[in-house]
């Protein structure tokens, strides 16, 4: 029960145990490190499955932090879409 416990919330368990907050990183870039064509056009670089891991990961998350950048460039939307976040 304490593994389940664990898994259900390890944000909780890891602030508890050593003090320090939870994080996870999202990064993705092409093979030559650009996040953008050279003419500043954005266009997709990862697949719809990575997209589709990033919403999972944005439903179980307290917080989203983003730059300015792409804030600017992109407006994304920063939510979890076609995500089921019940408890069952």
């Amino acid at each position: 029960m304490a593994e389940q416990a664990q898994t259900l919330n390890p944000g909780f368990f890891k602030r508890m145990l050593t003090g320090l907050p939870y994080l996870r990183c999202k990064l993705a870039m092409s093979l030559d490190g650009r996040t953008a064509m050279a003419s500043g056009e954005s266009r997709w670089i990862t697949a719809a499955a990575a997209r589709g891991d990033v919403h999972h990961l944005q439903a179980r998350s307290d917080a989203l932090l983003t730059g300015h950048g792409t804030v600017l460039a992109d407006d994304p939307q920063l939510t979890a879409r076609d995500v089921d976040t019940s408890w069952d």
